[in-house]
């Protein structure tokens, strides 16, 4: 987990980022996977108790936003590894704010402006056993297809999805770098501003980078990017 801990820190360095929602990624695995187990194949993510979480994280910042000075239209999923797969189909999800609620949190959308997905397992859903896969862990193999259509995010994305930034490794040898290609591909055609790096070393569960030169440069993408986006106030031109 320390490597969510360290990009956490890193956004709230820019200056623009004043709360940050963690869903540990032992129990985002736990609850995901009991969810897969128990609860059927006919229910959305968006139900579940992980994707409900996240989407009420969302929520609850957006309602909060003038009192924590943020800007509500710029608020913002970042996942990483199983914690990807999570946000990118929540992002995918959402849930619509209902006006008329007594509760005002439910009176805002739960959709993120945009997301940030660091080597996500986007693929977690898979019968192919030569890599990681939850069908495989919790010996799903004879519903994994059934699965896969429910809880693939790539599936999911439409003009609608939010923008996107993307990193992987090519030698990531858990999480095979297709998923990334595929999720980005699935933005392109839909026409969603979409940014992948492809790095190419580095293991799985880089977080910052680690020391590597290449690796360590991907924050201050993302840095460029969510300005690019009018998601950051332009830097401050030098005197």
């Amino acid at each position: 987990m320390r490597d969510r801990l360290q990009v956490a820190d890193q956004a709230l360095q820019l200056g623009r980022v004043h709360r940050v929602a963690q869903l540990r990624q032992l129990e985002a695995d736990q609850v995901h996977g009991r969810d897969l187990r128990d609860e059927g194949l006919g229910r959305r993510d968006a139900d579940l108790e992980a994707g409900t979480r996240v989407q009420h994280a969302v929520r609850l910042t957006r309602d909060n936003a003038a009192k924590w000075n943020l800007k509500p239209n710029a608020i913002g999923m970042m996942g990483f590894s199983a914690g990807g797969h999570l946000a990118a189909l929540a992002g995918n999800q959402p849930v619509p704010g209902t006006p008329d609620s007594p509760d005002p949190i439910e009176r805002v959308s739960s959709k993120p402006d945009y997301m940030v997905l660091g080597y996500a397992w986007l693929g977690a859903i898979s019968s192919d056993t030569s890599h990681l896969s939850y069908c495989k862990i919790f010996n799903l193999m004879d519903q994994c297809e059934a699965l896969k259509t429910a809880y693939t995010p790539a599936l999911f994305v439409t003009k609608d999805t939010p923008p996107t930034f993307m990193y992987h490794t090519y030698t990531d040898q858990t999480v095979p770098v297709q998923q990334a290609l595929t999720f980005f591909d699935a933005l392109v055609k839909n026409g969603v501003p979409a940014e992948l790096h492809v790095f190419a070393n580095g293991p799985h569960g880089t977080g910052l980078g680690k020391g590597d030169p290449a690796l360590d440069q991907w924050p201050n993408l993302l840095e460029i990017w969510l300005r690019a986006q009018g998601l950051l106030n332009r830097a401050a031109t030098p005197k």
